[in-house]
């Protein structure tokens, strides 16, 4: 075993080891994405780095020299052949180790570049635009008046708005150039009614919600002890919900009077930090004890601008640049909101001439030098100077200071570190790996557990869960304290939700020891949604977020993809937006991306934009990636089913296909979950309760069963209980039945269910499949009242299968103390019917006993005519008729057998008068039909033999009243 084991191992080793190898050959190899394109007043260059470079640009005469950091290849095509009008003769080359390119522009032409995550993107402007070179346009900004600073004095802790003496004229919406406000006028621009803040305390700290209504741009942030929120365009804001509250984390709330925005100032208390995030119009601002940073943080990079140094900072979406004067501080803030959510500055930044606030939303520049103005664009914010920005170094390398709130000490450390845990790069696993085993084959009893925990750690660290749980499980059999070890239940916990264990998973993460954790939470929020728990996840997911910016990209979009999973499971399309708009900015893993695109379009189909989604799907199908190219052709199947633009029939033959793209997750939930409803929507009942009882068997685990399970029981109910089976042969319904009568719902609908199926085998004559379902019944689900009136229904199968000793033991067995008087009365006649075929005679005769319904005189019938009591028989049988010859309706065939009856008696009687006496009254109503021969040779003027009337008896032997008895019954179970 030792050995197989050992070669099982070194066989993987060897895999591993050629997959390094072939990996270092791939990096060795990068390829860049080069992209460019035609913009009105410049041309743009975008370089897709797979990973972040460093890169510089410099001037030699008319070229334009872009250096980056590492070589890589790269395709010109995109600029080949004068495909840009601003840029020519494009040449490549290495320089040492470095990627270095060369253009012909304009000697005048303004150059600006700046990152998008791993992009480089380098725009060349026109010569006439140098002075304002933007990524869209020239910014055509009129010179702001400045706004005059509140007047000092005491203020309440909630004051409403001062009404400022000034109004601001609008941004305009239309064309290239982005002006600021104009001179404020003497009224405020709003006559709506005031927006009601929302308070709400949440997990270490509070929550302000302010629900605007219209989605406007956004400035917040913390300074000098003070909340600032700052909203584009004035709203008067009542912030009463404060009332109750003031004095622990909020000091003082405030609104200062300003005509072209909302600007909302808080005094709160010390270590605090703040988080915004945007849900549909409503902006959402928490107070946390813990530290937080935005969403996605913004850029600040250097750039040349009409050749002179400049720093922008790249955001779409800028609303107006919004001047405030801190009463506290003394100084001016140039504050410009933003739309996006959750794009705020994450470290603030010192320049010798201006810095650049640390912000949870928008961007904040504190300028301390003349000449400095702050320009706004439609892709973002420059800062500049007419002589150019003092920068150290070369026109990129902008000098950075730490705020020292947001330093890396000030970070929380990280419970789950994977890349620390990895020890190293990917390509030295094989060595790492072989270190630790080799410590752990030297270690002593009582140091291997410490080593295990290393090699546990570095096997998750490289994506490896199975193995680390197994290196776990033997440290946990060799020291079972270990569960009350809050780091082993979070590793173990991990590794189980990574192998998708989910409830193993949060049975582990759950350990309360582990509630002071952000990271937790995080992992608590996969396991969640994994379970299919999207509150739960949701809920999680936001109490650990603020942990997010310690992460990479590729680790942030784990989460913000489970985030998104989550909200599209509950329906909560706001959280869902805001979530996905992170997800865009984010350099995400190839399969990430794509999964992000599939939720992107899953967003837009909620919000009934379905053009836009299909071409989202399209993206994603033709992607390649075989899981989300998936779910995508499902979720277009459904939109197309939707839309009715595809048949049901049609979508199912797609669907069918579909089933083995892909399996064994939600995915393949949601398709048998739509596949089923689709064949029982069309009749096809069978294949459609197998394919939903396949989800439910596969996925018992989730909370969907039950709702799958009620959908199988509705479907049940529609065929047998609503009738929809009727058009089925009744052996096909009988075969569905048994195959999912598990189905059967407990109580009285179950029962009806039961009975009129076995109605309907009944009345075509499958007596004995009839008398097994009810048997059954009788047998496991009933008992009291309940089981004795069904017991009254199959002792009735029984004796119309001419099993009379099956019926009266079912009657006997099932007999009830007290029963209602109807029910009474039935069971007694069939225990009587039952004792007659038995020739149980005299038995009979005491149960008929007092009962002189018409019912128990066709019983007594039977029971003279078995018995051989000639004159009762007579006697009896004329009860029935009554003076029926004296009638001019035609006998009915039960009428008929009883005049037979009676003929046959008198005769076997020897009296002849009677039988004279019977031709008479009924020698005309028994001339034509049935029996109308028997008749005539019995009460004819002749001489009959003993044989001959023997003959007669034994022919209408079978005359008997039992079906005369039973067709009533008949009637019954016909009429179901």
């Amino acid at each position: 075993m030792g050995r197989t084991i050992g070669v099982i191992l070194h066989r993987a080793a060897a895999a591993v080891l050629a997959l390094l190898i072939i990996a270092s050959g791939a990096l060795a190899n990068e390829r860049v994405v080069l992209r460019a394109g035609e913009h009105k007043g410049f041309s743009r260059l975008v370089f897709d780095w797979a990973s972040r470079v460093d890169y510089k640009t410099s001037r030699e005469g008319d070229r334009l020299v872009i250096t980056f950091s590492r070589q890589a290849e790269l395709d010109l095509v995109e600029v080949a052949g004068g495909a840009l009008s601003r840029v020519a003769d494009p040449q490549v080359g290495a320089e040492g180790d470095k990627l270095v390119l060369r253009f012909k522009v304009h000697p005048e032409a303004a150059v600006r570049n700046f990152r998008d995550g791993s992009k480089v993107v380098i725009d060349i402007a026109d010569p006439a635009s140098a002075s304002s070179a933007s990524a869209t346009a020239a910014p055509q900004r009129e010179k702001e008046k400045p706004q005059p600073a509140p007047k000092k004095k005491q203020q309440p802790p909630i004051q409403a708005a001062q009404k400022p003496a000034a109004k601001a004229t609008p941004v305009e919406s239309a064309g290239e150039p982005l002006p600021e406000a104009t001179a404020p006028s003497t009224k405020l621009a709003y006559t709506g009614a005031p927006i009601s803040l929302q308070y709400e305390p949440i997990f270490n700290g509070v929550r302000l919600t302010y629900p605007l209504g219209d989605v406007l741009p956004a400035a917040v942030f913390v300074r000098a002890g003070h909340l600032w929120v700052v909203f584009e365009k004035y709203r008067p804001v009542d912030q009463g919900a404060l009332s109750g509250v003031l004095g622990e984390r909020i000091k003082s709330a405030q609104q200062l009077a300003n005509p072209i925005a909302t600007v909302l100032r808080y005094r709160i208390a010390d270590g605090q930090n703040a988080a915004a995030h945007r849900r549909g119009g409503a902006w959402i601002v928490e107070l946390k004890d813990n530290h937080t940073s935005p969403q996605i943080p913004i850029d600040i990079a250097g750039q040349e601008m009409a050749g002179k140094p400049s720093v922008f900072l790249p955001i779409t979406d800028v609303g107006l640049r919004i001047d405030i004067d801190d009463p506290l501080v003394g100084d001016r803030l140039s504050v410009v909101p933003v739309a996006p959510s959750g794009r705020g500055v994450q470290e603030a930044r010192r320049f010798a001439q201006f810095q650049v606030a640390a912000t949870a939303q928008g961007i904040v520049i504190e300028v301390n030098a003349d000449g400095v103005e702050v320009n706004r664009f439609r892709n973002g914010v420059a800062i500049t100077a007419p002589d150019g920005l003092a920068l150290s170094g070369n026109v990129i390398a902008a000098v950075e200071q730490p705020d020292p709130d947001t330093a890396e000490s000030a970070l929380p450390q990280r419970l789950i570190d994977f890349k620390a845990w990895r020890r190293g790069e990917i390509a030295d696993y094989m060595a790492i790996r072989h270190g630790l085993l080799y410590r752990l084959s030297r270690a002593n009893a009582e140091e291997r557990n410490s080593v295990r925990w290393d090699l546990a750690r570095f096997y998750l660290g490289h994506g490896l869960p199975d193995q680390a749980l197994g290196i776990l499980q033997v440290m946990q059999s060799s020291d079972q304290d270990l569960l009350d070890n809050a780091e082993f239940r979070a590793i173990r916990g991990i590794s189980f939700a990574l192998l998708r264990r989910f409830e193993e998973a949060r049975n582990d993460l759950s350990y309360s020891a582990l509630d002071s954790e952000l990271d937790i939470y995080l992992w608590r929020a996969l396991a969640a949604e994994g379970a299919g728990d999207g509150e739960g996840a949701l809920a999680a997911f936001e109490r650990g977020a603020d942990i997010l910016p310690k992460y990479d990209d590729a680790e942030r979009g784990r989460f913000y993809l489970v985030a998104a999973r989550a909200a599209l499971e509950t329906g909560q399309y706001d959280i869902m937006e805001n979530v996905v708009s992170v997800l865009t900015g984010l350099m995400l893993p190839a399969d990430a991306s794509i999964e992000a695109e599939y939720l992107r379009a899953k967003l837009l189909i909620a919000k009934k934009q379905p053009k836009v989604a299909r071409e989202a799907l399209k993206k994603v199908i033709a992607s390649g990636g075989r899981g989300s190219a998936a779910r995508a052709k499902l979720a277009e199947i459904e939109l197309r089913l939707d839309k009715n633009e595809m048949a049901p029939q049609d979508a199912i033959d797609q669907l069918e296909r579909l089933r083995f793209a892909w399996r064994g997750d939600e995915f393949e939930l949601n398709l048998l979950d739509r596949l089923g409803r689709l064949y029982t929507a069309t009749g096809d009942y069978r294949t459609g309760l197998n394919t939903l009882r396949q989800a439910v068997t596969y996925f018992d685990k989730t909370p969907r069963t039950r709702k799958l399970s009620d959908l199988m029981t509705t479907a049940f109910r529609d065929l047998f209980l609503d009738g929809k089976a009727d058009a089925m042969p009744p052996l096909e319904a009988l075969s569905l039945y048994y195959d999912f009568r598990e189905l059967t719902p407990l109580g009285a609908d179950g029962d009806n269910m039961i009975r009129r199926l076995a109605d309907r085998l009944v009345s075509v004559d499958l007596l004995e499949r009839a008398a097994a379902l009810l048997e059954h019944q009788v047998r496991y689900r009933l008992e009291g009242v309940a089981q004795a009136d069904v017991a009254v229904r199959l002792a009735m199968i029984y004796l119309l299968d001419h099993k009379p000793e099956k019926a009266l033991a079912v009657i006997r067995a099932t007999r009830q103390t007290i029963m209602p008087e109807d029910v009474e009365a039935r069971r007694r006649r069939l225990e009587a019917r039952a004792l007659i075929d038995l020739a149980q005679y005299e038995e009979a005769e005491v149960l008929l006993e007092g009962d002189q319904t018409r019912d128990a005189d066709l019983l007594r019938a039977d029971l003279f005519w078995g018995a051989g009591r000639w004159p009762e028989v007579v006697a009896n049988a004329e009860k029935l008729l009554g003076r029926r010859w004296e009638q001019k309706k035609s006998l009915s065939n039960d009428e008929r057998r009883q005049v037979l009856r009676i003929a046959v008696a008198l005769s076997l009687a020897e009296n002849a008068e009677g039988l004279r006496g019977l031709r008479e009254r009924y020698a005309g109503p028994m001339a034509d039909g049935a029996y109308a021969t028997a008749f005539n040779v019995i009460t004819a003027k002749q001489d009959t033999t003993a044989k001959e009337i023997k003959e007669l008896t034994e022919s209408i032997a079978s005359v008997n009243t039992l079906e005369g008895f039973m067709s009533a019954y008949r009637k019954e179970f016909k009429g179901s």
